[in-house]
């Protein structure tokens, strides 16, 4: 069976316009969230939800291992690499377009 590739949709209802919502196979999903905490912190869970969130110094991350989604809240001190990182983390491929 392949794998699903990443794909990024906007979250137009958020505070930050360059929010980004990046959904993973759920097959890849937790060994990335895993990779994701050793290179931009510690993972924070809330409470008995299914919700997750690195406070990383270019961006918030916050997961569900339900809807294998990351939320990407870019922060203003946000570095090109970082993110970078992140998308070659995640298997994510800019191709200019975005999903709706």
């Amino acid at each position: 069976m392949s794998r699903e590739e990443t794909k990024r949709y906007p979250l137009r209802n958020c505070i930050r316009p360059d929010t980004y919502r990046y959904c993973l196979d759920g097959e890849v999903f937790p060994e990335a969230w895993e990779k994701l905490a050793k290179q931009f912190g510690r993972i924070r869970r809330f409470g008995e939800l299914d919700l997750y969130e690195i406070n990383g110094m270019s961006f918030l991350l916050r997961a569900s291992y339900g809807t294998s989604s990351i939320t990407v809240i870019k922060k203003n001190g946000l570095v090109e690499e970082d993110l970078q990182l992140f998308h070659a983390t995640i298997g994510f491929v800019e191709s200019g377009e975005l999903a709706s």
